[in-house]
């Protein structure tokens, strides 16, 4: 077939070691990588057995490949792996890449322009004709450059040295949010709560700010003369040295300069649902433009970073309850161009030092990872650019960094989360009331969360990773006989709940288009889960079942109207509307009349009457995830403490409408992971903490 052109061959390798076929092999990965990037550079001639051997495969200098078969037989498998791609995923790519048995030089072929045959990768130059004695001369300098030059030959033709992993920051509790600076010579940083500035390479620290309330969001101007940081949504500015802070802006999230430091780009709300766009606003003036116009109904737009170039701004948008894909605009504003389509998770991004490529930390195939996407959108035929792991970088990353000299430093994220279960102790609303000690139930090294009580009170469900992706799960009351009820392989699996007779669980995943969520039933012994039907509704989140077990009470997913609380009859039928003001997480009350629920990005706790009437907000100070419905009550968490310090547990009396302090939990319970149930009985609770760590990381030789 025709040869493909140059950029054709770099898009098609990015394709081949993002498959799972190379993914998970860095051997196979080196090697494809070297040659087919030696051969680009114009360089073929130098891909020879000794230099793979030592460049690839890290063999000393005085390797022997008449001793040594290494690279003879990894290039057999590198053969076979190439053939096996294009037999399955690989079957209708455009470009193919193929290494002939007796060459390390790879072809390069073209399938949209001919017959599949072995191109060569670059054209020789028109031999001209040579006298003899310049023949002869050429052949005597040249002996001498490879004699007295040959490691200089090796240096400047070799790829960079392989890359590696430096730890940054050591240090107890989370070091997050890591930001180089402009040489890469420096990182700022939150820890407990504050803005510290360290050296790279060395251990010396700085705390640039010291004031009680939470700071958040460190990032280095481009001349590396400043810092902005968030304080309670406000910006503010400080030397890198420390000392006197200048407010500049205000963020309800993070922060971020311009390529120029003439302003500095901030998120801010813009609607009543929490949708956030991203703001332009001049350091000169304070003037502020809106550059970023999400949908209202979404979560809007959550992080952001301006080109090398300062001409493209990169955003991160999140069109469903979970997931959020990269776009590209112009620096000014305009038409938003979409860079990915995976609908996952991204916890932070950053330009690479040329502008031509973005790295972001993504869970796009499980754990969060970096990967790398070429800065460019869709093309005509709707095909979007191939994004591929970086090399060298761990799972758990989050938050990646790079300097101006393409130095790329991350966030190391850690966590481990186990189901606690807690004695409950005195009757409830007296001064007696309180929490004992609590332990471990349910434990492993991946996440468990979400526990929810059967109404006997005999076994426990609730969601886990230890599979490898977030399942349902039941196990026995004390925590044994654990058993995997569901294999959606999906990124999440929400709050099940059981019916009354305990026969059936009902959940919700996301398993719809778009990565929305569906609602389902399941046997709780085991069996295939049934997705539940609601007429008028594709998606379905936080079902629960009635007490009674004659409704089912859910949330439609943002793109499938207003976030409001339904209720279906439990066999299937026709949705009636309940709530008028917005709805999250509905939970009947234990006599049936009463129906409470939180709000989306607001904290607090509503209640309605089934039959109808007008809502009363019940508590003020409560997340959306943690509460629970008792019989007398309401258990909640109240996070409004000081950082690090232990989570309070409180109830709400029915019958006297008080709020009691009943005890304290750890200071690492989640407030999106944990979950709380109480036993039938009323004597245990149940709640998920974490052993929660981080630590920054720079990865050595990035390219």
């Amino acid at each position: 077939m025709p040869a493909a052109d140059d950029a054709g061959v770099r898009a098609q390798l990015g394709k081949i070691l993002s498959s799972p076929l190379f993914v998970n092999s860095p051997r196979m990965s080196r090697f494809v990588r070297f040659v087919v990037e030696t051969t680009l550079d114009g360089n073929a001639e130098t891909i020879k057995e000794y230099v793979i051997a030592v460049e690839v495969f890290q063999k000393a200098e005085d390797y022997n490949p008449q001793a040594d078969s290494t690279v003879r037989t990894e290039a057999g498998k590198l053969r076979s792996r190439l053939a096996r791609y294009y037999d399955s995923e690989g079957q209708q790519d455009p470009v193919v890449i193929t290494i002939p048995k007796g060459s390390y030089v790879p072809q390069f072929g073209d399938r949209t322009n001919g017959t599949p045959t072995a191109p060569s990768p670059s054209a020789p130059a028109t031999p001209k004709r040579t006298f003899p004695w310049l023949m002869a001369s050429a052949v005597i300098v040249l002996a001498g450059l490879a004699v007295a030059g040959g490691s200089m030959w090796r240096s400047r033709l070799a790829p960079s040295p392989a890359p590696r992993l430096m730890p940054i920051t050591s240090y107890p509790e989370l070091e997050e949010q890591p930001s180089l600076s402009p040489d890469g010579s420096q990182v700022a940083f939150q820890w407990k709560g504050h803005i510290y500035v360290k050296p790279v390479s060395a251990e010396t620290v700085v705390q640039l700010t010291k004031d009680p309330a939470l700071e958040s969001w460190p990032a280095w101007s481009p001349d590396g003369g400043q810092i902005a940081f968030v304080r309670n949504a406000d910006v503010f500015l400080v030397s890198p040295l420390g000392g006197p802070e200048r407010k500049v802006a205000e963020s309800s999230g993070r922060v971020a300069w311009v390529s120029d430091g003439s302003a500095l780009l901030v998120l801010q709300k813009t609607s009543s649902f929490g949708a956030q766009s991203v703001f332009r606003v001049s350091l000169a003036t304070g003037q502020k433009q809106r550059l970023t116009f999400p949908r209202d109904i979404t979560r809007g737009d959550l992080d952001m970073a301006m080109s090398p170039d300062g001409r493209t701004l990169a955003f991160c948008r999140a069109e469903t309850i979970e997931g959020c894909d990269l776009f590209l605009i112009a620096a000014g504003g305009g038409d938003p161009r979409r860079l990915t389509k995976d609908l996952n998770g991204i916890l932070g991004f950053a330009w690479t030092a040329d502008g031509r490529e973005i790295v972001f930390a993504s869970n796009r195939r499980g754990p969060f990872q970096l990967w790398r996407v070429a800065a460019r959108p869709a093309d005509s035929a709707g095909s979007y650019p191939r994004p591929v792991l970086v090399e060298g970088a761990r799972d758990d990353a989050r938050n990646p960094t790079i300097s101006r000299n393409s130095r790329l430093a991350y966030q190391q994220y850690r966590r481990n989360f186990d189901i606690q279960r807690v004695e409950i102790t005195g009757p409830e609303g007296t001064p007696k009331h309180h929490l004992g000690t609590s332990k471990p139930l349910i434990a492993s090294t991946a996440l468990d969360a979400a526990p929810s009580w059967s109404p006997d009170g005999k076994r426990i469900a609730f969601k886990s990773n230890r599979s490898g992706s977030l399942e349902l799960w039941v196990c026995d009351a004390d925590g044994s006989n654990p058993l995997k009820l569901t294999s959606f392989e999906s990124p999440n699996v929400l709050f099940p709940r059981w019916s009354p007779d305990g026969q059936r669980l009902i959940f919700s995943a996301l398993t719809g288009p778009g990565r929305n969520f569906e609602g389902y039933l399941i046997d709780a012994k085991g069996g295939a889960p049934q997705r539940i039907s609601a007429s008028g509704h594709r998606t379905m989140a936080h079902p629960v079942f009635s007490h009674d077990g004659r409704w089912i009470y859910f949330i439609p997913g943002r793109n499938d109207g207003a976030v409001e609380a339904f209720r279906m009859p439990a066999e299937g039928g026709e949705a009636m509307q309940i709530t008028r003001h917005g709805a999250f997480r509905p939970e009947e009350s234990p006599d049936g009349k009463l129906l409470y629920y939180g709000k989306m990005a607001t904290h607090g706790l509503w209640s309605l009457p089934v039959s109808g009437g007008e809502e009363r907000q019940v508590l003020d100070s409560i997340t959306e995830m943690n509460w629970t419905v008792a019989h007398t009550g309401i258990y909640y968490f109240d996070f409004a403490v000081d950082p690090g310090a232990r989570k309070l547990v409180k109830f709400y009396s029915f019958k006297t409408g008080k709020i009691t302090q009943v005890g304290t939990v750890e200071a690492t319970v989640s407030g999106d992971y944990s979950g709380m149930s109480v036993s039938p009985d009323g004597r245990w609770l149940l709640y998920s903490s974490a052993d929660i760590g981080s630590d920054l990381t720079m990865v050595e030789n990035f390219r």
